[in-house]
């Protein structure tokens, strides 16, 4: 019995979202090595740490959520100076800025959403990481012509999206290459492991937080 309750509606203008975004977001320690904060905002970083400038307009990413932290924090074991890194489905761009940011030659990065896509390109400039970033629209793979290679793939996403990753990705991925998965529910974990395993995947770790796993395996 929900009691007495009634329904109201408002409008909302998109500068709504951006002002909300501003009260919350505040320089924080999202790993070992990084810091995320907002373009407006200075963190202040110990001795060989970086910060990762964020400015999020209307697309989905602080980088505070647990599935990009533990990202981030398996992408600082993965990647090495040189690298070729993908990052399917980059949101605002967190991860492959990092990614270029740990030394990676290049990094492309995808995106459906097309407002994601444009403001991932505004925080790689903001970051100074823009000459080593390709940031493109795209479902999955997709825009990502046949025949190209990763060192590294990072794909913080849903369940069902690194699912459908899984068997079309072994010709994208160098062979040895680390897959970092994200975004997977508690309670599907067994379905990546089967899906992983039936593609010829290594799984090597795996965190879980506040009901996400992120996984890291090899090609």
């Amino acid at each position: 019995d929900l009691g007495d309750w009634k329904i109201e509606e408002k409008k909302a203008d998109d500068k709504d979202w951006l002002f909300a975004w501003q009260e919350h977001f505040h320089p924080k320690k999202i790993s070992r090595h990084f810091w995320a904060a907002p373009a407006w905002e200075k963190a202040k970083p110990a001795p060989g740490e970086d910060v990762i400038s964020i400015d999020p307009g209307l697309a989905f990413g602080s980088g505070f959520h647990d599935t990009t932290c533990m990202c981030v924090q398996y992408l600082e074991e993965a990647v090495k100076p040189g690298d070729t890194v993908f990052d399917i489905g980059t949101g605002t761009g967190i991860l492959a800025i990092a990614a270029a940011k740990l030394g990676a030659a290049h990094v492309t990065a995808v995106d459906f959403d097309g407002v994601a896509v444009k403001q991932a390109k505004v925080n790689a400039k903001l970051n100074g990481v823009e000459d080593k970033l390709t940031i493109a629209n795209s479902d999955l793979l997709a825009a990502i012509p046949q025949g190209q290679q990763a060192d590294v793939v990072a794909a913080n996403l849903v369940t069902n999206a690194v699912l459908a990753l899984l068997p079309t990705l072994p010709p994208y991925l160098k062979k040895g290459g680390t897959l970092i998965a994200s975004g997977i529910i508690d309670e599907r974990i067994d379905e990546v492991r089967r899906a992983a395993a039936a593609v010829g995947f290594e799984w090597l770790g795996e965190e879980f937080r506040s009901g996400w796993y992120a996984v890291m395996m090899k090609r």
